[in-house]
């Protein structure tokens, strides 16, 4: 490893670092924290917020049918009902 390049690099960056923290020119505007501050003030959500969920459709092969409808004892939904309360849990 070339150790003595990567000191040289850290020594330049901290020498620039500490270069651009003692400049002399650049003053600070007051009015830009407060700006700031301002524009990120937490807002709370309301219920005009939520946007409503499209329903979901599945469509199914011919052969997949039994396991869905629920004459023939179809245990599809019965298992997308479970997934769907575990991943909300």
């Amino acid at each position: 490893m070339p150790n003595f390049v990567f000191l040289f690099f850290t020594a330049a960056l901290l020498g620039l670092a500490w270069w651009m923290k003692n400049r002399k020119g650049i003053v600070p505007v007051a009015g830009v924290e407060q700006q700031l501050h301002e524009k990120l003030k937490v807002i709370e959500a309301t219920w005009s917020d939520v946007q409503l969920e499209d329903p979901l459709g599945m469509e199914v092969g011919y052969r997949l049918i039994p396991m869905v409808d629920h004459q023939q004892d179809g245990e599809l939904p019965g298992r997308i009902r479970s997934i769907r309360k575990k991943f909300a849990q």
